[in-house]
């Protein structure tokens, strides 16, 4: 229900909406020429592929582009899954993944050493869907290093949770809340704040970075792949309030 209430599409569609009704039961409406107008001004903001860019870059640019492989020589790595889709499949269920769990989970097996240990963390949001951080591990097993300690941690359903089971699990075995923390570069000012919150000592390791070039001559028209940027820096923007609100960051 919250993804509906943020999706920028059904901000522009109620305004149309509210527009043309007042334009059908009011002659001279000047009211509609205001909406319209907003409407106008609404659609070039959040689906023109300029400030989609600008939207995104003020959460992505915070961490540097796979900032953390030295350190990961020395602590354990994190990496957090990022959706699952339970629709059928015969090839897995690493073929269910989103392309940002796909992504976070290549780039911890890109650089976790040998002997290094690596947790993959996230599990399942729906009843019967199998669990994100299994099927990470289904995908990224055949190409870790020698020696790599792969983990799972499966109850966490969201990214508190992740943070919450992860140290719990590190205070049992004795280590050290010092960690390399994979995620999207959107997702990551988010689950860092999220993680320190929780005692730990991050290094944030960005991928899967969203912004796209952009042309002068297209800038501001609006763009379907632009309007799907900004649903998704709306939604990290909005998460942070909410986690603050939560005390949770």
């Amino acid at each position: 229900m919250i993804d509906i209430l943020i999706d920028p599409l059904v901000w522009m569609t109620v305004a149309l909406c509210i527009s043309i009704l007042l334009a059908l039961f009011q002659r001279n409406c000047a009211r509609c020429a205001v909406l319209l107008t907003g409407l106008t001004v609404l659609l070039i903001l959040i689906a023109s592929p300029f400030f989609a860019n600008r939207w995104l870059g003020m959460l992505e640019d915070q961490y540097p582009s796979a900032a953390c492989s030295v350190e990961a020589k020395k602590v354990p790595i994190v990496a957090l899954a990022g959706g699952y889709s339970s629709g059928y499949s015969n090839l897995g269920m690493s073929s269910r993944l989103s392309n940002s769990s796909k992504n976070r989970a290549l780039a911890a097996a890109n650089i976790a050493p040998e002997d290094s240990l690596l947790f993959l963390s996230g599990g399942s949001i729906r009843a019967g869907q199998a669990n994100e951080a299994d099927a990470m591990a289904e995908l990224i097993q055949p190409m870790l290093a020698d020696g790599v300690q792969l983990r799972t941690e499966i109850e966490s359903t969201d990214t508190y949770t992740n943070a919450v089971a992860i140290g719990l699990v590190l205070d049992q075995m004795s280590v050290e809340r010092k960690i390399v923390l994979i995620s999207s570069a959107s997702h990551l000012p988010r689950a860092a704040a999220v993680f320190e919150k929780q005692g730990f000592q991050v290094c944030a390791h960005s991928v899967d970075p969203l912004q796209a070039q952009v042309y002068l001559s297209t800038a501001f028209l609006p763009r379907s792949t632009a309007i799907e940027r900004t649903r998704i820096a709306i939604h990290e923007w909005i998460g942070m309030m909410y986690y603050k609100h939560l005390d949770w960051i």
